[in-house]
């Protein structure tokens, strides 16, 4: 059978009536073996014996009530310097409860006390048996965000919750063959991932300002992104495993040895529309060659230059 906890309680006469003994009595009925005076001592016995020797040297947890007339008690402040000695020496804990609004004593003033008139008799009792009985009061953990353990998925960007609004913007960039992509469709694209709407739109700010992509505000609040920039879409799929380099390689191969040729942008090794603009603009915007886009979708290709020429024949 588990020995019940043992509790000394120093008081004030004063304050015996009105809280100690409501006090002690509650904290008995719960399985806390309460010490206080009247219930211990009985005449003809050494109050100093039963106290020190029986009381406090006997417990495990040392409560002391203060209020405006026990912190003047020159008794109260013996037993509450035995009280704080057997706590220094990790045989007690020291439970300050405060009746009203009185200073606390040097000695305490780093121990988190309890309130009667903040909390109530009641709210106490539940601190105290919370204390004595070492309750763990604290939320059950549960699962970490959906963000914050996708370790599978690519990392484009270093923030979580960028890198996963990042990457659902690029699938439906390559799904849907445009650039278009509404806050709704970017919403529901992330549900399941714990990303809120205020976090997606914080995170479509960002990519914005760093130009990662443009995107058109319409009144009410919503927004469309109408383009994902071509370094952006790269350095996506080249976290992905593709190998982007090699396809840049091959392309201005092909555009090298055929330069008059029309490129179909859906045909390039079978690679999404938007993936072949992009290697397009890569090479375009490094002065390789020029391009001309048609209304029928192919990409003209002209002024291919002496430098392109030179890197297909090295590489």
């Amino acid at each position: 059978m588990t020995t019940a906890p043992k509790v000394f309680i120093s008081h004030a006469t004063e304050d015996k009536t009105a809280f100690v003994v409501p006090y002690a009595t509650r904290l008995r009925e719960k399985g806390v073996d309460a010490w206080v005076d009247q219930w211990e001592i009985k005449a003809g016995e050494s109050l100093v014996d039963r106290i020190f020797e029986s009381g406090i040297k006997e417990a495990s947890v040392f409560i002391v009530v203060l209020s405006s007339t026990s912190v003047a008690k020159p008794w109260v402040r013996d037993e509450l310097d035995a009280g704080v000695m057997r706590r220094i020496s990790g045989q007690a804990k020291v439970i300050p409860i405060l009746l009203d609004d009185v200073e606390v004593p040097v000695s305490l003033q780093h121990t988190l006390y309890l309130s009667v008139p903040k909390d109530g008799l009641d709210g106490v009792i539940e601190k105290t048996l919370h204390s004595i009985f070492e309750v763990d009061t604290k939320p059950a953990l549960g699962a970490p965000p959906a963000y914050a353990t996708a370790a599978d998925l690519p990392k484009v960007v270093p923030d979580a919750v960028d890198n996963i609004v990042l990457n659902a913007i690029i699938d439906l960039h390559l799904d849907s063959g445009v650039s278009t992509i509404s806050d709704h469709d970017l919403l529901e694209r992330l549900a399941g991932t714990d990303v809120s709407e205020d976090a997606m739109n914080e995170s479509v700010e960002i990519f914005e300002s760093e130009r990662r992509l443009k995107r058109q505000k319409m009144l009410g609040g919503n927004w469309f992104i109408t383009e994902v920039k071509s370094r952006t879409l790269l350095s996506a799929l080249s976290a992905r495993g593709v190998d982007v380099s090699g396809l840049q390689k091959r392309l201005l191969a092909s555009i090298v040895n055929s330069p008059q040729q029309a490129i179909t942008v859906t045909s390039f090794e079978d690679q999404p529309e938007a993936v072949t603009e992009a290697l397009l603009d890569s090479l375009e915007s490094r002065g390789l060659f020029k391009t001309q886009k048609a209304m029928s979708g192919h990409v003209f290709v002209h002024s291919v230059s002496a430098e392109a020429t030179r890197m297909v024949r090295r590489s």
